[in-house]
């Protein structure tokens, strides 16, 4: 879409079954979930010439991305298995580096130059090192919580939670603070509570004498 007059362009076909995009590195990374057999992939699209490149298969089922200034993360999780994966590919997809086996499948992710978030389909974070996604630390809280979405913002966990129904308490945002490793978390501070000006008290007045009509005998 353009951002001079609000036009929009086909930059490249896709194959089926796109689930996740994200833009880097002069790039555009469409994830694509496995279908009919066909396992997951990448699609690498050149944001300047609009040429679209697969990836070789991803051994997981439905991939989540994540990207930083020199690296593209994908979590999910192997199909028909109750276990996640997250892998890490080098910028513009030149050569896969390391993976991690995680105990859940992964159902979002999120990855600063520091470290990578993968949220566990059963609502563990788990918080791996961003150079060789070495597991640092899980996270567990007393929320039953369905991941959909993660969002890092300093040292707060945004966690997006869906029950996949209608029923407001079970579509959550959640706050998680404290999450990077060896950084305390903020004291919380409760917002203050507004207290009501005081009114001026109110005069009453007096009640008009009472009027007999003529003629009225006591």
């Amino acid at each position: 879409v353009s951002h001079l007059n609000g036009r929009t362009a086909k930059v490249a076909n896709l194959q089926a079954g796109p689930v996740d995009i994200k833009a880097a590195h002069g790039f555009v990374y469409v994830a694509h979930m496995g279908v009919a057999g066909r396992p997951a992939f990448l699609t690498l699209v050149d944001a300047q010439t609009g040429s679209a490149q697969p990836s070789p298969g991803l051994p997981i089922h439905y991939p989540r991305l994540a990207t930083t200034a020199s690296a593209v993360y994908a979590g999910g999780g192997p199909a028909n298995q109750n276990t996640g994966l997250v892998l890490k590919m080098g910028a513009g997809l030149q050569g896969y580096g390391q993976s991690a086996p995680l105990p859940e499948p992964i159902a979002a992710i999120a990855a600063s130059d520091q470290y990578v978030v993968a949220a566990g389909a059963n609502g563990t974070l788990f918080v791996l090192a961003a150079a060789d996604l070495a597991l640092v630390r899980s996270i567990t809280t007393d929320a039953r919580m369905k991941p959909r979405d993660v969002l890092a913002l300093g040292n707060t966990l945004v966690v997006v939670s869906s029950g996949g129904n209608d029923v407001a308490s079970d579509n959550v945002v959640h706050l998680i603070d404290g999450w990077m490793p060896g950084v305390a978390a903020a004291a919380f501070v409760p917002p203050p509570v507004a207290s009501r000006p005081a009114e001026a008290p109110q005069k009453v007045k007096a009640a008009p004498p009472l009027a007999c009509g003529e003629n009225y005998k006591k």
